[in-house]
């Protein structure tokens, strides 16, 4: 596993807080306000399940059993389930669960505790700003002006498909996130060492990520022998996990059970063939992505002619295939409200490599994730609102009567009221997935003219898009306050 330096880490949260300073000071106070309010009111109860078992992860090290970890899950009451992950989540849990677990030995203190959960949630929000760097920084390797690299960040971390699943449902898919960005980074910096190690470290954390691998492996490599080799030294650490607990039967039991339940609802979006059966949306667009990929031949012809244009270039389509494999997946995949901060970083991506119609496309975007977090609050309501996700933290006092989320004093009982019971659902998603095709369209012409429209921007052009984009930045902040002063007024509603 690569070393992370803890001064390397320091240093890159400095950098994320200077971002900041591109907004105004008012812009910048009022989004810290709102992200700290959302920290320590904002908590769905999954992230606490996977932080006990944290906790037992330390209990099964030192009683020499760690190879009983499951079992133990299992029998510790936590959830019937057990430990539904490999064995990478845990430990990056139990090594940030390792004080909780000593103050508890030592002191009793619990690790529901409102204190021990604020600690928990501060782990994904330090993968978050983590992430937030990562992204930048691949931002200026693509080709994007210095001068937006903090925007870029901002926006980023602006996102209602970063904000909601990070700061509100404490969600760690940012976890393995932020692995798979630090290897794309690798991947344009043509690091393989890197670009395997932070892939297969993610992999542990979720396997999801290897739908992005794939695609990044196929675009550079066309023999089907070593293609495998690749995909393998990217996943070489979640087949050592899966291997060493294969034939522990708690482990079997736990994570088979969980991939059994879940899988199918991967392919519930479908088309009718007649006598075939249904074709599945989501496999249909993974394999046409992954098709185009295979096909394309360019990253071969720009590592022979070595220019830096041409290398910017093809280092851009290939962020426009994982992005293709993020939309697909979250447009078609039924994906669930923690899986869409995936796409985050890559549609924001897309966007800025917009050059001058990045304002329009920034617009378009903000529209889509409006769409999409709509429809996640309708498919998911019980997550955002009552006492699973506000009875936790220092709103506690207030959730003593709060209700599940179908009802009409939380924000996702208001949204059934105004959409007539979810009866627009259909035209918002028709929404969503139009804004997100655009946003790609876009993208890929301005990359198919090889016009660096960003990198030749006039001085006065560049003034105009920063402009521009502080209001769009301005909207995306109102969107948050937006989202707590609902929180807040459901509660208060909720709580007479």
């Amino acid at each position: 596993m690569q070393r992370i330096k803890l001064s390397s880490i320091v240093n890159k949260l400095k950098e994320v807080c200077r971002y900041f300073k591109s907004l105004k000071t008012i812009d910048a106070v009022l989004l810290v306000v709102a992200l700290l309010f959302s920290f320590l009111t904002m908590y769905y109860a999954d992230i606490t399940v996977t932080g006990q078992y944290g906790l037992t992860f330390w209990d099964s090290l030192f009683d020499g059993k760690i190879l009983s970890f499951y079992e133990n899950a299992l029998s510790s009451g936590v959830a019937p389930e057990g430990a539904v992950y490999d064995i990478g989540t845990y430990i990056i849990f139990g090594i940030w669960q390792l004080p909780i677990w000593i103050l508890n030995k030592v002191l009793g203190v619990s690790a529901l505790s409102v204190g021990a959960l604020l600690w928990l949630k501060l782990l994904p929000v330090l993968f978050l700003l983590l992430t937030t760097y990562e992204t930048a920084e691949l931002s200026y390797k693509l080709g994007i002006s210095d001068t937006l690299k903090a925007q870029v960040g901002i926006v980023f971390l602006t996102s209602l498909i970063t904000y909601l699943p990070v700061m509100v449902v404490a969600q760690y898919d940012v976890i393995p996130l932020y692995f798979m960005v630090r290897a794309i980074n690798a991947y344009v910096d043509r690091d393989d060492k890197s670009f395997y190690i932070n892939f297969a470290i993610s992999m542990t954390v979720k396997p999801l990520t290897i739908l992005a691998l794939f695609v990044l492996i196929i675009l550079r490599e066309k023999n089907v022998v070593r293609i495998v080799v690749d995909l393998i030294k990217g996943s070489f650490l979640m087949i050592i996990c899966k291997a060493v607990y294969s034939m522990n039967e708690a482990y079997k039991l736990s994570c088979s059970g969980f991939l059994q339940k879940n899988m199918p609802s991967l392919f519930d979006a479908s088309v009718n063939m007649g006598r075939l059966g249904n074709a599945s949306l989501f496999i249909i667009g993974l394999i046409v992505v992954y098709l185009v990929a295979y096909f394309d031949e360019s990253y071969l012809d720009a590592s022979k002619e070595g220019a830096v244009a041409e290398h910017i270039s093809i280092d851009r389509k290939a962020l426009l295939y994982v992005f293709g494999v993020w939309a697909v997946f979250v447009a078609f995949a039924s994906a669930t409200c923690y899986w869409t901060i995936y796409m985050a970083p890559f549609v924001i991506l897309v966007c800025f490599m917009c050059g001058r119609h990045l304002d329009k496309v920034l617009l378009v975007e903000t529209v889509m994730e409006c769409a999409l977090t709509v429809l996640m609050v309708l498919s998911f309501s019980w997550v955002y609102g009552g006492d699973m996700t506000y009875g936790y933290l220092i709103l506690k006092g207030f959730c003593g009567k709060a209700i599940a989320g179908e009802d009409g004093k939380t924000i996702a009982g208001l949204l059934n009221w105004i959409l007539s019971a979810g009866e627009l659902a259909p035209a918002i998603c028709g929404v969503f997935v139009a804004c997100l095709a655009a946003i790609g369209i876009r993208a890929y012409l301005c990359n198919k003219n090889r016009v660096l429209e960003d990198i030749n921007l006039q001085v006065s052009d560049n003034v105009q898009a920063v402009k521009c984009n502080i209001w769009l930045l301005r909207l995306k902040i109102a969107i948050i306050w937006m989202w707590c002063i609902a929180t807040l007024g459901a509660l208060y509603l909720t709580g007479r």
